[in-house]
């Protein structure tokens, strides 16, 4: 069961992969959003004010772990969807569970 489980996994993040290689990477969007990405840091360290830095930091960091929380769960519930990601799940890791720890999932069980 844990064998065939697995096997469904890893189809699951192969067709991941292509459907993202094949619809959505180098399109418009995709651009956009790497844009979106990249922009906002750049403009931040530049503007940044030296002497608060370290404020600035750690405010920055927990906003990003709230917001992370709630995207998360928002997408995990099904509230809303990303047609179109910036990379897969099956690279970033996101749908993998134990494997973003490092962990075999065979091991643990």
């Amino acid at each position: 069961m844990k064998d065939q489980l697995h096997e469904i996994q890893l189809q699951d993040a192969q067709f991941e992969l292509e459907r993202w290689v094949s619809s959505a990477v180098f399109t418009w969007q995709w651009w956009f959003m790497l844009a979106l990405l990249i922009i906002p840091w750049v403009i931040l360290v530049k503007v940044m004010d030296r002497e608060r830095a370290h404020s600035i930091w750690c405010f920055g960091f927990m906003v990003l772990i709230i917001t992370s929380f709630v995207d998360d769960l928002g997408a995990e519930v099904g509230i809303w969807v990303y047609p179109i990601k910036l990379a897969p799940s099956s690279i970033t890791g996101t749908s993998q569970g134990w494997d973003r720890c490092g962990l075999d999932k065979r091991q643990i069980a």
